[in-house]
């Protein structure tokens, strides 16, 4: 990383969508006015719960309420996501957009005060530079909820900011590249982009997740060299009819694991590998392949990052073998200060500061990182088998004609079953996969195999696992 990248302070970018440019200058002006709108009222002595919308104002929203001496906590739009009302700590303030009537209501109704933002301005008042994005305490994100409750993990704004420069620095993304980010800025993976963008001082983009044309106009732009997508969204990309001249992006990542027929289809079509990143709301980043393209490995998650240790097995104190999958721990200097709001903040399972993740994985012997699914993907079948769901999910993946799948635990009377969840081309029958797995042993196989046309998805992304057992236990 240059030195200019390492300590220059973060500047507020322009946004980029498919319908309009948002000049630096405005999104600057509209965050100064909301900034101290949010100081009048008592926003510096005050935690706030801000919604964030998904739109591109909430970038100036971001700026501003990072910008204040106190934390933030960042919900997505949907209030079904929130946590419930007793999870809250006493004084909070409920920021709410204007618009967002509906989120202005359920605020209330979970008894918190609430404040709705002022309109955007048609023409805001200059920016006044005496203040900076990011330069608050810290910001607590909601984990994704894909196995479980979600749950709030303060990160301070130290934090935050070491491990996106970190980031930078392992991908070689270069002063002024602009970011584009494929998911919300309510949750880890958009924010840490906006945080890249303003490190880097490049434009930020933001894409429409249903509509891909509109979202390949966004990544056409010479401002971007960045893009981050999500697993579903580099999928779609790799089929969808390109038009016009080639779109060739200079780095192109994943958070975590992409199956392997999605990563081949993408760099036949763009002639870029996607780097996978694997990286958690907890842990901040943790490894990347950010060496040459030709050396991008996609059976791994890549390389540690600088001050990041792993070590693999049941017990940390006792590390197994490079080669042998176990649980991972990890220990970095960008970690989550704790679970809850502060000051009453929690680290159930540290032990010396190694953090005990729900994922199983191996070292290679180049010094990856691979990743072997989760711990809890891991069931004993009624025939008193151990059978490892994503490699179930794996196997299904590479099956002709399958898009997308997920397999996932089916409890019942007579021990723990397993099942499927599919998403297939046209024309491809469940029949025609049951054919596909007479070389798989059968207590491998999964006992159910539900088709859909699409996957049941996450705010951010991800496979919904919880909604795929629902479709299974019908």
């Amino acid at each position: 990383m240059t030195a200019d990248l390492a300590s220059a302070p973060p500047r507020i970018p322009a946004v980029i969508t498919a319908s309009r440019t948002i000049s630096a200058a405005a999104v600057a002006a509209q965050a100064s006015v909301w900034r101290d709108e949010l100081t009048v009222i008592g926003g510096t002595a005050r935690p706030l719960l801000v919604v964030v919308p998904a739109h591109p104002d909430a970038v100036a929203l971001i700026a501003a309420v990072t910008a204040l001496p106190s934390w933030v906590a960042l919900l997505n739009p949907d209030p079904t996501l929130w946590p419930k009302a007793d999870q809250w700590p006493p004084g909070l303030l409920a920021v709410v957009p204007a618009g967002l009537t509906h989120q202005q209501t359920m605020a209330a109704q979970m008894g918190l005060p609430v404040h709705v933002l002022s309109p955007v301005a048609d023409a805001p008042r200059a920016h006044d530079a005496a203040w900076a994005p990011l330069s608050g305490e810290g910001v607590v994100l909601f984990t994704s909820g894909s196995t479980g409750a979600a749950k709030p993990v303060f990160r301070s704004m130290r934090a935050l900011l070491q491990g996106c420069r970190s980031r930078i620095a392992a991908l070689g993304l270069q002063p002024g590249e602009g970011v584009v980010a494929g998911t919300s800025l309510a949750h880890g993976g958009g924010l840490n982009r906006l945080i890249e963008a303003m490190c880097l001082g490049g434009a930020f983009g933001m894409l429409d997740a249903v509509d891909h044309r509109a979202a390949l106009a966004v990544l056409a732009r010479p401002e971007f060299g960045y893009w981050s997508v999500t697993a579903h969204f580099a999928d779609a990309l790799s089929r969808c009819a390109l038009t016009g001249p080639p779109i060739v992006p200079r780095v192109c990542t994943i958070a975590n694991t992409l199956p392997r027929p999605v990563y081949d289809r993408f760099l036949a079509r763009f002639g870029v590998p996607i780097r996978q990143i694997y990286s958690s709301t907890e842990t901040g980043p943790v490894s990347t392949d950010g060496g040459p393209a030709a050396d991008v490995d996609p059976e791994s998650v890549g390389f540690l990052m600088p001050g990041v240790e792993v070590r693999i097995g049941d017990d940390v104190q006792a590390p197994l073998p490079a080669g042998e999958v176990g649980r991972v721990w990890l220990r970095g200097p960008w970690q989550m200060s704790g679970y809850g709001f502060p000051p009453h903040l929690t680290r159930p399972g540290d032990v010396d500061g190694w953090w005990p993740t729900r994922d199983l994985g191996a070292l290679k012997p180049d010094g990856r990182l691979r990743l072997a699914g989760r711990i809890d993907d891991c069931v004993r079948t009624r025939e008193g088998r151990l059978v490892n769901l994503a490699i179930v999910t794996g196997d299904l993946r590479l099956l002709t004609g399958v898009q997308e799948a997920m397999a996932v635990a089916i409890p019942s009377s007579a021990g723990t079953a397993f099942g499927a969840v599919v998403q297939c081309d046209a024309g491809v029958s469940v029949t025609d996969l049951h054919a596909q797995m007479t070389h798989v042993a059968p207590w491998a196989r999964p006992r159910t195999l539900v088709q859909v046309d699409a996957m049941p998805r996450l705010p951010n992304g991800k496979i919904d696992r919880r909604a795929c057992a629902r479709l299974l236990d019908r």
